[in-house]
């Protein structure tokens, strides 16, 4: 018996052996990064052994099984002996061990490896992606950017002194344009607090009159009126939500007291300094009156006029307050550009019926996920949307080449809200709209044209789901495979195949166990005689029974995914576990009566 384990675990290890000279000699390695050779060429090692090891192992335990059979029992006459009885607790010792290892391998460390493989198969593309939008970003100024793509280039390459020295370039510019900010009026009031709509959410009285009209005195005192303006601008309308607060008049005051030093100052200087002034207060107006698109493109022109702009503390605090409120209903064209090869998701598609009963499809091309200030934001290629009525009669459809996806929270619940008109960042006027396609009998007052987004009716958690869902059902961890199960009707995909599935990586365990007791009872036939000597042609027996053995594993296993399927579509999501069981026990009853009932 111990030259039969010896003989396994040397073919184990030829097998691994002949797989490793196999992945650095014959494969043809995809464009990779120096340093990560060695590591991929092992990846697809480890690989071609995971698939050849359970026809080996199978191999190997029915040879050992035939020498386990060969000892002296007694004299097996009759079906159900004692004897085998005996042996079948050592056989299914030895199985619950073949399913430990197979497990083992399949379910946990054949896709970790195939995971960190397709990691290194995408690092080189990511890695000049990478140093292409930080330089992008470099030259354009967006110094935070930069250095944020600078430093993944990095983390893709270590050894890449081009991209050290970009790191660094980055990194010195961003600290540069630190300094020319002014961040000593506080509270520093963010675009989440910025005030200018009719009615306050709760969630943005973080300051009390008091504190902002405190604000406005600091700035008064040093000058900067347009900040004083601002915040006591601030204070009136907290102080007028609600009820009238004693400090209305003070903060009313203040704003007055602060325009006037505005109007004043405007009519100072030489004539340069006056029109640079009014260019400025005239993109003050509009971001207090709501209209940050034209606030932005003010502010915008006169960083980019000259250097001395690009330090003014004034233009460069306007413009941020601007530009974040304009991210809420627009997104940049060059947001979207260049992003392709970075896409995680491709070919996303699902259904949403709304509460209406009206049925949304939603098709995306592409999608990059991409984190913006810790937040994740999805950036989508070539979406289209199309609406239909409850009885499926077509209403309209849109679509778009690209869209900005994010979450924001509605009654309590984070749902996906899409972006869909994008602007040019330098010039004004120049968009990216939806083109709206419209059946002919729908009114005029349904058509949905202009509007700058759209707000799906379901939880943004459920996207997630159906983003790995679009790489393929069947390409799903089992956690996602779970949560994808009982929402798969919902969104337009096939709840049976996914519960077959999830059965198929639940229960392949038993699979493999009932296999094992089905080639037991094979090996018992050819079980070797009791005082059989050892020969070397054996040698080459299980080199030829793995062959056979591996096409023999994978029609049974095919087998038992059909049973899967079948059990699935009959029982569905309720008890398809629980019948998929039964049917399995039912087939391991077999399997056990089977091999019990061998005799001499």
């Amino acid at each position: 018996m111990k030259r039969f384990f010896g003989l396994i675990s040397l073919f184990v290890a030829l097998t691994f052996l002949g797989c490793f000279i196999y992945s650095n000699t014959a494969i043809n390695l995809p464009p990779l990064i120096s340093s990560t050779v060695a590591s991929y060429r092992m990846y697809c090692t480890l690989l071609y052994f995971f698939e050849c090891l359970p026809s080996v192992l199978f191999a190997g335990s029915v040879v050992i099984l035939c020498a386990l059979f060969s000892a002296d029992h007694g004299n097996i006459k009759h079906r159900f002996s004692q004897a085998m009885y005996g042996l079948y607790k050592k056989v299914f010792v030895f199985g619950l061990i073949m399913v430990a290892v197979l497990t083992f391998i399949s379910q946990i460390c054949a896709p970790l490896v195939v995971n960190a493989r397709t990691e290194l198969e995408n690092r080189p593309t990511l890695f000049y992606e990478y140093m292409d939008l930080s330089r992008m970003s470099l030259y354009s100024g967006d110094f935070d950017a930069a250095y944020s793509y600078a430093a993944r280039a990095i983390q893709l390459d270590h050894s890449s002194d081009a991209a050290e020295q970009l790191y660094r370039e980055a990194e010195i510019s961003r600290k540069s344009s630190w300094e020319f900010i002014n961040t000593e009026i506080l509270p520093m009031v963010t675009e989440k607090d910025m005030l200018i709509e009719e009615d306050i959410p709760e969630s943005v009285r973080a300051y009390s009159a008091l504190e902002l009209i405190d604000s406005s005195k600091k700035a008064g005192v040093k000058g900067d009126w347009f900040a004083a303006h601002y915040y006591a601008q601030l204070a009136v309308k907290i102080a007028s939500f609600g009820g009238v607060d004693i400090n209305l008049k003070e903060a009313q005051r203040l704003a007055a007291e602060a325009w006037n030093k505005l109007s004043a100052m405007e009519k100072t200087g030489d004539l340069s300094v006056q029109q640079l002034f009014a260019t400025k207060r005239q993109g003050y107006e509009a971001l207090m009156r709501g209209d940050a698109l034209q606030a932005y493109y003010i502010f915008n022109r006169l960083l980019q006029e000259s250097k001395d702009n690009s330090r003014d503390p004034d233009i460069i605090r306007y413009f941020a307050l601007a530009k974040e409120r304009l991210e809420k209903q627009y997104f940049f064209i060059d947001e979207a550009q260049n992003l392709e090869r970075f896409e995680s998701i491709q070919n996303m598609y699902f259904k949403i019926v709304n509460a209406d009963s009206s049925i949304t499809m939603v098709f995306a091309r592409g999608v990059t996920d991409m984190k913006n200030k810790g937040n994740l934001v999805r950036y989508i290629r070539n979406l289209t949307i199309c609406r239909f009525t409850a009885d499926n009669h077509f209403m309209y459809s849109l679509d778009v080449p690209s869209a900005k996806l994010l979450a924001i929270e509605k009654d309590g619940k984070k749902i996906p809200y899409i972006l869909l008109k994008s602007m040019d960042r330098y010039r004004e006027n120049l968009f990216r709209e939806p083109r709206y396609y419209y059946a002919p009998d729908l009114p005029a007052e349904e058509h949905p044209a202009n509007e700058t987004f759209q707000m799906l009716e379901m939880p943004y958690d459920d996207l997630n789901v159906l983003a790995t869902a679009s790489r393929g059902v069947d390409q799903m961890d089992l956690m996602s495979l779970i949560r994808f199960a009982p929402i798969a009707n919902k969104y337009g995909y096939s709840q049976e195949l996914a519960l077959s599935l999830i059965g198929n990586r639940l229960l392949y365990p038993f699979a493999i166990f009932i296999l094992f007791f089905f080639f037991a009872s094979f090996a018992w036939n050819y079980r070797l005689s009791t005082n059989q000597v050892f020969k070397f042609k054996w040698l080459f027996i299980i080199p030829l029974l793995s062959v056979i053995m591996y096409f023999i594993l994978e029609s049974l296993q095919y087998l038992f995914k059909i049973i899967n399927f079948v059990v699935a579509s009959t029982f569905g999501q309720g008890t398809m576990l629980f019948a998929a069981f039964i049917v399995y026990i039912l087939l391991f009853s077999g399997v056990s009566v089977l091999f019990l009932s061998r005799t001499e």
